[in-house]
């Protein structure tokens, strides 16, 4: 069988770093038939270059970094990738991932990751959550305490309905979603952008 890469990213350190692994994992005929490692499949030997191309959710152009250097003499099991595109904080919104790998032959083997972070707007919602009972427990009845709290509720719905139109890769609820949630945090000064 042929071999098929599979990566996953993940944002780190105030999601200041992308770290992508490789998770394709060894080959196996029962359990996992394309994976690294067999005559069959790809030897990471045999790789001559891996890149990985990332799309931006705000329109800036792909960036493309060579990681053939990082890949071990042989896999032996998920690949940790160090940190690429070091940045201030990844914005919120959808990523495309292009991981290719090229073997000796010239060969291509090519695994595309779409994936959602949202680290700002996280930041906004935990801080408006947190900050609920200190609104109840006021001493002050205001009118602005329900409206605070009505405004932390929504933005977690919109914030649990984004991982969920992530997950069935609605791309037109997420973008609407986060715009909705971005203009909720800047009203209530979240301070996370």
């Amino acid at each position: 069988m042929a071999f098929q890469p599979i990566l996953s990213g993940c944002l780190k350190n105030n999601c200041t770093q992308l770290i992508l692994t490789d998770i394709t994992g060894v080959y196996d005929a029962s359990t996992n038939p394309t994976g690294w490692e067999d005559a069959s499949t790809l030897l990471a030997a045999n790789v001559s270059k891996i890149e990985v191309t990332i799309n931006f959710p705000d329109s800036t152009a792909d960036k493309t970094v060579d990681i053939t250097s990082q890949l071990p003499g042989t896999v032996t099991g998920e690949v940790e990738y160090l940190p690429i595109f070091t940045t201030s904080a990844y914005s919120d919104g959808r990523y495309t991932i292009t991981y290719t790998i090229t073997d000796a032959s010239a060969n291509t083997y090519q695994y595309i990751l779409n994936t959602t972070f949202t680290c700002n707007v996280e930041c906004c919602v935990d801080k408006m959550i947190a900050g609920i009972p200190e609104k109840l427990y006021s001493s002050a009845e205001d009118v602005d305490d329900a409206a605070y709290i009505e405004d932390a509720m929504l933005a977690e719905a919109l914030l649990k309905g984004i991982y969920s139109a992530a997950n069935c890769n609605n791309s037109a609820v997420i973008d609407r979603a986060i715009t909705r949630l971005n203009d909720i945090c800047k009203l209530n000064k979240c301070n996370c952008f």
